[in-house]
């Protein structure tokens, strides 16, 4: 939870005003990323699932494999 909320304050999109279009980009595309591990991890059905199959096997793990390419 604390390495959300510090990584949460430097990536948050109005923290990246002074940066330019490609670090916003790149912050915008982590942050979606750890919003999604928290929604997973915060869910106890999903975190189950996770815990079980592990990040390789994960449906959610490989959308954002084919998303981020």
């Amino acid at each position: 939870k604390s390495t959300y909320s510090r990584l949460a304050l430097i990536l948050h999109p109005d923290r990246q005003m002074a940066k330019t279009e490609t670090q916003k980009r790149k912050a915008a595309t982590r942050m979606c990323d750890i919003n999604r591990a928290k929604e997973i991890l915060l869910d106890v059905e999903r975190r189950r699932a996770f815990d079980e199959a592990g990040a390789v096997y994960s449906h959610e793990f490989q959308e954002w494999k084919k998303s981020s390419k």
